[in-house]
């Protein structure tokens, strides 16, 4: 943790934007989809202009990493976005770090640098630096927390949604439980736990509801949550590890063995809650059982359907695509993920096989199935699954609990 935010948090009084230490202050970010990323909308520094006193960020949503950057201006070799890259050097509140406090990261120019790399191939390198960050609130004013450690980007390659005339994102928001991880850096005025309802603009209709990311007192609570212990894991210790027991197709149990599931000795496997990705993926033995359970059932259920022969020219494994004869009704398997402490999620079909569209098929297309087989030794619980499911993460107590939840019906 920098200098700069111990003493911020050593501070008796209050924060320079009115913070005080004796209310919790009510922190939400509003979040947005793009493709299939889930992103939040932060204030970042502080300027003189009185139309703009905040430059506006679109940070893609990520609990399976730490560190959180924006792209700057200066930036040498990045990504686009369609909106401007953060003026660090007209911000009042922007601080670089110093190369003598660098958190194992070298100098460039004096100050500290840094460079992350993520699982999917993208890397950022960039400059460490502490700046104030404004989180929107249902209170009668914004809250802005200063001295939080982000890295302002000057190269970046890999992003997936980087060849997009309308990207919206500009960098990554940081939500591990690592150090220097968002929710890690606001401690006590983020009360350690954060809240987040994904909706799928893809798959309902009619009104939605603004998705919020919401901290500390702004969480709201559902009558009933099922609560299953977040997992240590030394080896990566920013992801949220959690006990996942079995898998369910339409209510039955698959029987697949713990051991696919469970973190090893040696801190290998396990399975993760990464919002981050957008699908889920899980360990190969353990999604050939899956596969073979879903394909047992809609060929059971659905005779005016039949399997794509080329599935994988669409990158995904399974697909089936509608007789010309078809009628217009459908059926698909929930899955339930058995997770520890008999806490038990179930995905709705939508969320399980999905219909894209296809040249020569019959409208709404092909249906595939959205879930994956890992290249990794690691299961991940992705974005795509967790639509409609009420998510609450504390990392003090080291709990991830959920609900379904009609998410474009979400009043928090």
């Amino acid at each position: 943790m920098s200098e700069f935010r111990m003493r911020y948090l050593a501070n008796n009084d209050t924060s320079q934007e009115g913070v005080s230490r004796y209310r919790k202050p009510d922190m939400a970010s509003e979040m947005g989809k793009f493709q299939a990323l889930y992103y939040v909308t932060l204030g970042l520094g502080q300027f003189n202009d009185v139309n703009n006193r905040v430059h506006n960020i679109y940070l893609l949503f990520d609990t399976g990493s730490d560190f959180t950057w924006t792209q700057c201006e200066g930036c040498r070799q990045c990504f686009y976005q369609n909106s401007p890259y953060f003026p660090r050097t007209r911000s009042q509140t922007y601080q670089p770090y110093p190369c003598d406090q660098c958190p194992g990261g070298q100098c460039y120019q004096d100050h500290c640098s840094i460079t992350n790399g993520y699982v999917d191939g993208m890397t950022m390198n960039g400059i460490l630096a502490t700046e104030s960050f404004t989180f929107s609130s249902r209170s009668s004013f914004d809250e802005t927390i200063p001295g939080l450690v982000f890295a302002c980007a000057m190269e970046t390659s890999g992003f997936q949604s980087a060849n997009s005339y309308d990207n919206p994102i500009t960098g990554i928001l940081g939500m591990g439980k690592g150090e220097f991880s968002l929710i890690s850096q606001l401690g006590r005025y983020g009360e350690y736990r954060f809240s987040y309802c994904l909706q799928d603009s893809n798959n309902h209709a009619g009104a939605y509801s603004q998705m919020m990311l919401s901290f500390g007192a702004e969480i709201g609570r559902t009558p009933i949550m099922s609560v299953t212990q977040i997992l240590s894991n030394p080896n990566r210790p920013n992801f949220y590890y959690v006990d996942l027991i079995d898998i369910s197709v339409n209510n039955r149990r698959l029987n697949i063995p713990h051991q696919y599931f469970m973190m090893q000795r040696d801190n290998t496997g396990g399975t993760v809650f990464d919002s981050g990705s957008g699908l889920s993926y899980i360990v190969s033995n353990a999604f050939d059982i899956l596969k073979r359970g879903i394909e047992r059932y809609v060929g059971r259920n659905n005779p005016y359907l039949r399997r794509n022969t080329n599935p994988n020219d669409f990158g995904f494994e399974a697909c089936w695509e509608p007789l010309y004869d078809w009628p217009t009704t459908v059926s698909f398997p929930t899955i339930t993920f058995h997770f520890g402490n008999n806490a038990d999620m179930v995905v709705q079909p939508e969320q399980v096989v999905s219909s894209i569209p296809s040249p020569g098929v019959p409208n709404p297309g092909l249906y595939c199935l959205f879930l994956s087989r890992a290249t990794t030794d690691i299961n991940i619980i992705g974005a795509f699954q967790q639509v409609n499911q009420r998510m609450i993460i504390d990392v003090q107590t080291m709990q991830l609990s959920f609900a379904a939840e009609d998410c474009s019906q979400s009043t928090w």
